[in-house]
C-alpha cells in the first residue's frame, strides 16, 4: 500500500524530498533514505534495542544533535507515534536563515539514536566509505563491523541468523550496486548478485523486524536504472510495487 503515494511525473529526490512511500508488512519502499527512521519506528519498541545491517554507497552519518535536542527532545514530540507528514515537516534553520527539513538522507541514523540512544546494539556497515562517518558510531568492541560486498553476498544471512538475540533492521540503498565515473552511472554489481542478497535476506526473514529499500535515482544515473533494481527486489518478494516510470 501507499503510504505517501506518487505524483507524477516523480521530481527529483535530493537530499529531503521524498516522492513516496510504500508498505508490504516488514517491507518499505521509497525514493529518498530519509524516510528509514520513520519507518523502522512503524514496526519496533523503542524501549528495545536493534540490530542494524546498512548497506549503502554512503555511511549516512551527518549530526545534528543540536537542532534534535531542540525540535524533537525539548519540545516533547513523539517521534514514535507521529505521522509520515508531521515526520517530513519537522525543520531545522540553518547559518544563513533558510528553513529546511530536519530529517535528511544523509542523517536519519544518527538522528534516531540522538532520541532513542539505545535503539541500535550490534551494527554492520558496507558501504562505498562514502560520506560522513561519525567517529564513535560504529564501535568495534562492541562487535560493530564494516564488510565489502564479497563478504555480505555470503554472510549476510548468518550474521542475521546466529549474531545474537536481538531483531534485525536491515537497511538497503540502491546506490550501492552502482559506481559512477564523471557522472557516467553504471551497475558493477550484477543482478546475480542482487538476488543473491535477496535471498539472503529471504533466509533469515523471521529474525528481521523491518527492511527498508531506498531507490536513490540521483545516486544511480537516473530512474530508469534505480527503479529496474527496485521492480527486481519487489518481483522476488512478491511486492506489488509498480511506478509509472
Amino acid at each position: 500500500m501507499w503510504i505517501k503515494e506518487p505524483s507524477y511525473p516523480l521530481q527529483p529526490s535530493s537530499d529531503s524530498r521524498l516522492n513516496f512511500l510504500y508498505q508490504n508488512d516488514k517491507f518499505y519502499i521509497m525514493d529518498n533514505h530519509l524516510a528509514a527512521s520513520w519507518c523502522w519506528l512503524q514496526q519496533i519498541d523503542t524501549q528495545k534495542s536493534y540490530n542494524l545491517y546498512h548497506i549503502d554507497k554512503h555511511y549516512d552519518l551527518l549530526e545534528n544533535k543540536p537542532t534534535v535536542k531542540t525540535q524533537i527532545i525539548d519540545t516533547g514530540f513523539d517521534l514514535s507515534n507521529c505521522s509520515i507528514d508531521d515526520y517530513l515537516g519537522l525543520s531545522q534553520i540553518l547559518n544563513n536563515g533558510d528553513k529546511v527539513p530536519l530529517f535528511r538522507y544523509d542523517n536519519y541514523l544518527v538522528n534516531l539514536q540522538i532520541v532513542y540512544e539505545s535503539i541500535f546494539n550490534l551494527k554492520f556497515f558496507t558501504t562505498h566509505r562514502d560520506g560522513v562517518n561519525k567517529e564513535g558510531f560504529l564501535d568495534p568492541e562492541n562487535g560493530d563491523f564494516e564488510k565489502e560486498d564479497f563478504e555480505i553476498v555470503r554472510e549476510l544471512g548468518d550474521d542475521i541468523k546466529s549474531k545474537n538475540s536481538n531483531k534485525w533492521i536491515v537497511n538497503l540503498d540502491l546506490d550501492y550496486f552502482f559506481l559512477d565515473d564523471d557522472d557516467a552511472y553504471y551497475q558493477h554489481l550484477s543482478d546475480r548478485y542482487i538476488k543473491e542478497i535477496c535471498k539472503n535476506i529471504n533466509d533469515s526473514i523471521e529474525h528481521i523486524s523491518v527492511i527498508t529499500i531506498a531507490l536513490s535515482p540521483e545516486c544511480c544515473g537516473g530512474w530508469d536504472k534505480s527503479y529496474r533494481i527496485a521492480r527486481m527486489i519487489a518481483n522476488y518478494f512478491n511486492l506489488d510495487f509498480k511506478l509509472k516510470i
